[in-house]
């Protein structure tokens, strides 16, 4: 047996050496201004690529794992998939007019897209490369804008306007299997941020005034994200651990009332209060990496900036495309993403290496039982 043991530690070594370990996952930077998508490796924080897609591509979601990148584009009425080991784009979709949110569903087999001017959601087989259902928001709803998906998958949430009074806006709940609407809750000047939490207990969503949270058990409004001010708040993310809210408000013009215009607001769940804010040039897309340390932002000057989640500063800063938007969960989240040591990315010699050596293990294993009886 001891043998076997030195043969398997030896394996583990070789196996180390050969293949190598899965890369830290991709941040998906869409920028609407240069057409093309800035792909950076969060463990060095570099542009790695940059993949040239449609016409102001705009919102973006990965698929579990990191394996795909879905991005809206929103000028051409298409959505670009790009894959995440050549980084390059491997499909065009046609979907609907103005294109905007996108968002994938957690078995990775589906990803849904909303139609800003087609007042409608695509729904995309992942497989297929194909659109395989379309679901009007008429006459309930207009402009669908932003979208997130359980995390169980049976649910659909969906920023939208109302067709009247002007401005207001519903948080649409569609049933996953059947694509029909379960729920309407009324929400006060919605933008197309929206986030959901681990649990799938809570939606966040951004807009005028603060935005808003959603308690999906419940199927209602239960507050305002950032209630001490009227931030106009464009996008929003959670930490994986679902303690801390990020929310983006990006001023339209002029000088902006401090503290929180210009800036990303920082919330804790539990109290529901600020714990701080982190001014930035026109602050657009958010989101967090699995282990909760950073926060990327997409801003202005056609930078992407890394915040430190302890010590709440900004550590790095990230040339990228112009203008970038990055509108959507451009990093892949903690619970779906393969850990180093789960999924290793084996070469060529490296699988010639293995299959050697479980025939000598195999051949081994054999004679010891036969030894023993």
């Amino acid at each position: 047996m001891s043998s076997l043991l030195r043969i398997l530690g030896t394996l583990g070594a070789g196996l180390a050496i050969a293949c190598g370990v899965r890369a830290a996952p991709f941040a998906f930077i869409t920028n609407c201004g240069s057409n093309d998508v800035s792909v950076i490796d969060i463990a060095t924080d570099r542009v790695v690529a940059t993949v040239p897609v449609g016409a102001c591509p705009y919102g973006v979601a990965v698929s579990p794992g990191g394996a795909h990148a879905y991005v809206t584009n929103r000028d051409d009425a298409s959505l670009s998939v790009i894959d995440g080991t050549t980084l390059r784009e491997s499909a065009r979709i046609p979907v609907g007019t103005r294109p905007t949110g996108v968002a994938v569903d957690p078995s990775g087999r589906r990803v849904y897209v909303a139609n800003l001017w087609s007042d409608s959601i695509s729904v995309i087989d992942t497989a297929a490369h194909a659109v395989v259902a379309t679901v009007s928001v008429a006459p309930v709803a207009r402009y669908p804008a932003g979208l997130v998906v359980h995390p169980d998958g049976s649910r659909l949430y969906v920023v939208a306007d109302m067709v009247t009074p002007s401005f207001a806006g519903w948080i649409l709940v569609l049933d996953a299997r059947s694509l029909g609407i379960v729920a309407s809750i009324a929400v006060g000047y919605p933008d197309a941020g929206i986030a959901i939490d681990a649990s799938g207990a809570r939606v966040y969503v951004s807009g005028l005034y603060g935005g808003s949270i959603i308690d999906t058990a419940a199927n209602r409004a239960i507050g305002t994200l950032v209630p001490t001010t009227g931030a106009p708040l464009v996008a929003v993310a959670v930490d994986p651990a679902g303690t801390t809210v990020y929310a983006s408000a990006a001023y339209p013009g002029g000088p902006p009332p401090p503290p929180l215009f210009n800036a990303v607001t920082i919330v804790n769940v539990a109290s529901g209060a600020v714990a701080g804010s982190i001014p930035f040039d026109s602050p657009r897309g958010l989101a967090v990496n699995p282990s909760g340390t950073r926060v990327y932002v997409a801003h202005g000057a056609n930078t992407v900036s890394v915040i430190d989640t302890a010590t709440r500063t900004v550590v790095r800063t990230i040339a990228v495309g112009t203008w970038p938007v990055a509108l959507g969960p451009f990093i892949p989240p903690a619970a779906l993403e393969p850990r180093v040591a789960d999924i290793p990315t084996l070469s060529p010699a490296a699988l010639i290496a293995l299959a050697i050596v479980a025939t000598i293990v195999g051949a081994r294993s054999l004679r010891w039982r036969r030894e023993d009886t």
